[in-house]
């Protein structure tokens, strides 16, 4: 069989993956509408047009002249001789492929269209404060993905159907690895709570109006490389009930959250969405519209959200570096004499119900707190009926808060109501692999927090860039962490926590 038949099957499998990544593409932008531009008559459409597409989409990664394509490459005598970028392509499109044959395409359509139903109630129900408004549609949706979990188990080669949606987000990371990992941080971070918690309000002129906050974001967003205006622009920054990032390569667009009472808010907010655009737009382009032009995972995509908010973000060095920007934002009020308070207030430890006013030590139990809920969802015998009750015993035993209704409970996060179940975990994925590499940026990029201070973090994001991003999805995430010379563990995200609180209190 000739090499160049080797090379025409390649670019065969290419093609066809290269119009399921299209209409991902397409299918973003219509998330991304409907967050921030879509009335809300045009729910019932748009339900239609995203289980349109994710149809077309499941119609080419399952069928059958595909299968028999990749059947064919990965027989051929020369497979071998592809690089690895290209082998890495064929296992990773094979393995979408033998998913995507276990489910039947009704089953993804129902879905894509009970999410978008669902993610409307929770927008009633969140302005009401009542789950009830929206426990029936999310009844429907949780009862779809465990048919999907009990299709995708086998392929997915996992034992439980909490395994299977995990192993959509976080590939080859089961909870296996997650229970002693979020047992171990979580035990320590109670610890640390315990020892660091303040009720004392540190810093309290956070009043900004929201032009200026917006100012404020847009600074922010420059500095760090991110690009809305101009010809050359690649993103853009829109308001959403709840900040996201959408899109990747030449069109990555992030939505922030303003609150005129506190500047910190949407302050943080864009720098965690930033930090998220950067990984999509610095994808290599040569890559772009394959398997591995795509981020390795979410948790490896949450490391950089985190990386940027809470290493950079809140940082001494930063603080120094932005003060004298909010002291003409604010006409002085926010100066250089404030600064020892500001960054006791941006880390100050406070146990609390909300998971995105979250300190970087509570953070890691709010998540554990919703880990605890969907294993219990998926592989225990919880009643969608008792998500507030169950969540009102989980804050209370982790973090000793009493939650008051529904609102500041279980309707709090967007997530579960656009089916993203498994997703929470990496978050705390996240923030572990977050300091693992900063265990290597600080060897590697030495004066780095100087360089901060001065206003440049190009040294950083240069090493983020190349050996984060520009790897795509080249490895599963816990080989990435390897390659980059680094172990999965608990310990350098307590060191980093524990090295900050006693520098700040």
């Amino acid at each position: 069989m000739p090499i160049e038949n080797l090379r025409q099957l390649y670019q065969k499998i290419i093609e066809r993956y290269r119009d399921f990544s299209l209409l991902t593409s397409i299918e973003s932008l219509l998330f991304w509408d409907q967050q921030t531009m879509m009335p809300p008559a045009g729910v019932e459409i748009r339900g239609l047009q995203r289980s349109l597409t994710e149809r077309f989409k499941h119609r080419i990664i399952r069928s059958r002249e595909l299968g028999n394509l990749l059947k064919e490459i990965l027989a051929h005598p020369d497979f071998s001789s592809l690089t690895q970028v290209e082998q890495r392509n064929i296992e990773l499109i094979q393995r979408m492929h033998r998913e995507a044959v276990a489910v039947p395409e009704k089953l993804i359509s129902e879905i894509k269209r009970q999410e978008t139903t669902t993610v409307s109630k929770w927008l009633i129900a969140k302005k009401r404060g009542d789950f009830k408004v929206v426990e029936k549609e999310l009844g429907r949706l949780i009862e779809l993905n465990r048919e999907l979990s009990r299709l995708l188990m086998d392929e997915k080669e996992v034992s439980t159907l909490y395994d299977a949606l995990i192993d959509i987000y976080e590939p080859k990371v089961s909870t296996e690895v997650i229970d002693p990992l979020f047992s171990q941080v979580g035990g320590r971070l109670r610890m640390l709570i315990d020892r660091y918690e303040s009720e004392e309000n540190f810093f309290t002129s956070k009043e900004m109006d929201v032009e200026r906050q917006r100012e404020l974001v847009l600074k922010v967003a420059s500095f760090l490389g991110y690009r809305f205006d101009g010809e050359s622009a690649w993103g853009r920054i829109d308001i959403s009930e709840h900040p996201f990032t959408s899109g990747k390569y030449n069109d990555v667009r992030v939505t922030v959250h303003y609150r005129p009472g506190d500047f910190t808010y949407a302050l943080f907010s864009a720098l965690h969405e930033c930090g998220h655009a950067l990984y999509d737009h610095n994808l290599p382009e040569e890559w772009f519209f394959t398997p591995v032009g795509e981020p390795c995972s979410y948790g490896i995509h949450e490391s950089q959200s985190r990386f940027v908010e809470n290493i950079v973000g809140r940082s001494p060095e930063f603080w120094r570096y932005l003060i004298s920007i909010l002291d003409k934002l604010t006409n002085g009020k926010v100066n250089s004499d404030v600064l020892p308070e500001i960054l006791r207030e941006v880390n100050r430890v406070r146990r609390g119900k909300i998971r995105l006013e979250a300190d970087e030590a509570t953070y890691g139990l709010h998540i554990i707190i919703r880990y605890n809920v969907e294993k219990e969802l998926f592989n225990g015998d919880l009643k969608v009926s008792e998500l507030p009750s169950v969540w009102e015993e989980q804050y209370s035993e982790y973090l000793d808060v009493e939650v008051s209704d529904d609102r500041e409970g279980v309707l709090q996060d967007i997530h579960w109501y656009i089916g993203a179940f498994g997703y929470f975990p990496t978050y705390l994925l996240g923030n572990l692999y977050s300091t693992i590499m900063l265990q290597v940026i600080n060897r590697e990029c030495k004066g780095w927090r100087n360089e901060l201070e001065e206003g440049s973090l190009i040294r950083v994001l240069n090493w983020l860039k190349n050996n984060i991003h520009q790897m795509g999805k080249l490895y599963d995430p816990l080989v990435l962490i390897q390659r980059i010379g680094g172990k999965v563990s608990h310990q350098p995200y307590i060191q980093y926590l524990e090295d900050k609180y006693k520098g700040l209190f």
